[in-house]
């Protein structure tokens, strides 16, 4: 029930809104617009006529209510905590910067992003490219209010396409190798010293050991054998956290004849993660595969940078990131960064565990790392008005990365 009906109408017309769109996304057209309105808690119900508008309302309404929080984990995909609040403070997960950084460098590299922005269907950008304009329009007003004050500094900007993507890479390999970032930061050949202490690696497996326990989350389906009306019902009680990246928000979704969804969203993504719409309803826990595998490799006894495959010595590939880190003088400077791979995926090194010696080292393949389908995926999952199409999404396009799906629709089955 609509307990208040405040409404904003945004539109685009006539407005410069200084947005800064990747070159490869498109050029917003003269008009674009949504309506909000909030419930007396703050919900926004948000309406447009198209995608684009209803990004541009997403954004807007997420910058109202999170401005800090997105613009806290855009700075970090991008790989610039060291550069504004140096190399040895902690992110939100307790992950030292200068980490966090190295990871997401190697993670969000030029080609990985153009490459998943360019396999999105025009539907899934055009929200995307709302999403952007509607965030920075938002962004815009409050500066001109006076931004809070966890939001000072130059990390707060205007957001692009391509930091979406970013952040939506970052959701995605959350199950696997995100869970592996200090291994990984902290990989050198055993003649070299390892960057990391072990009291990082500590926190590191405290982290993966709790991942499935603090978002595991509970569900329940019940069809109509067991309901009281016959009908599907759907319990949905997500663990995820209520601070950082991938703390829940709560919306309304419509685009009239097309759209009509609620539920709630991860941060940066213009669509419903867990919801419901006219016909039926779904919701997610993190399930308890794994999503990476790793693989021993047996090194070449001259070098310990190659390894042997099928009776070979191949090299493994150097990648240089560059982190720039702000110096006690206020000063930046840049500080390249080798991580080593092998043809199944980056080598990681952790103390104990999974040690680079001279005669092995260890490396891991994610799943999930060239899923470029999971907002279409969702986008699918949003719009299906029957539970058959809602199973024939997830088997087609196979964009869900680390989640169990439960679902009940309004003629009584279950999934």
């Amino acid at each position: 029930m609509i307990i208040s009906s405040q409404l904003t109408r945004l539109s685009l017309a006539g407005l410069t809104l200084g947005l800064s769109l990747a070159a490869s996304a498109s050029t917003a057209p003269a008009q674009t617009s949504a309506d909000i309105r909030r419930t007396s808690f703050g919900v926004p119900h948000i309406r447009a006529a198209d995608e684009r508008g209803l990004g541009y309302g997403i954004g807007y309404a997420y910058a109202q209510d999170n401005l800090c929080l997105l613009a806290n984990e855009i700075t970090t995909v991008n790989g610039e905590r060291s550069r504004y609040f140096g190399p040895d403070q902690f992110t939100v997960e307790e992950r030292e910067n200068l980490v966090s950084d190295v990871f997401f460098t190697w993670l969000n590299t030029p080609q990985a992003v153009a490459g998943f922005w360019q396999a999105q269907t025009p539907e899934v950008r055009e929200l995307v490219e709302g999403y952007v304009a509607g965030y920075n329009r938002s962004l815009s007003e409050r500066r001109t209010q006076g931004l809070p004050p966890q939001c000072q500094g130059d990390w707060v900007r205007d957001i692009t396409t391509m930091d979406l993507v970013k952040l939506t890479r970052r959701l995605l390999v959350e199950g696997g190798v995100g869970q592996f970032a200090e291994a990984l930061a902290g990989a050198t050949p055993p003649k070299a010293q390892a960057s990391n202490a072990p009291a990082a690696f500590q926190v590191a497996a405290t982290r993966m050991q709790r991942f499935a326990l603090d978002r595991g989350s509970n569900a329940v389906a019940i069809g109509s054998e067991r309901s009281f009306n016959g009908r599907g019902m759907l319990l949905a009680n997500p663990h995820f956290p209520w601070v950082g990246g991938m703390r829940f928000y709560q919306m309304h979704l419509t685009i009239p004849g097309k759209l009509d969804v609620m539920g709630a969203a991860l941060p940066g993504l213009p669509l419903i993660n867990i919801g419901f719409n006219q016909h039926l309803a779904w919701t997610h826990t993190v399930d308890s595969s794994r999503h990476f595998t790793l693989y021993r490799l047996q090194l070449d006894p001259k070098d310990s940078t190659r390894y042997l495959l099928d009776g070979q010595s191949l090299p493994m590939d150097k990648q240089t990131v560059t982190v720039n880190i702000r110096q006690a003088d206020g000063q930046v400077q840049a500080i390249p960064h080798v991580v080593y791979s092998s043809k199944f995926g980056p080598v990681v090194q952790w103390p104990g565990k999974l040690d680079w010696d001279h005669q092995y080292a260890f490396s891991l393949r994610d799943a999930n790392l060239d899923n470029d389908r999971v907002l279409q995926q969702w986008y699918a999952m949003n719009r299906a008005e029957n539970l058959e199409d809602f199973q024939a999404s997830v088997h087609k396009i196979q964009g869900i990365p680390w989640v169990n799906t439960l679902a009940a629709d309004d003629q009584g089955q279950t999934l």
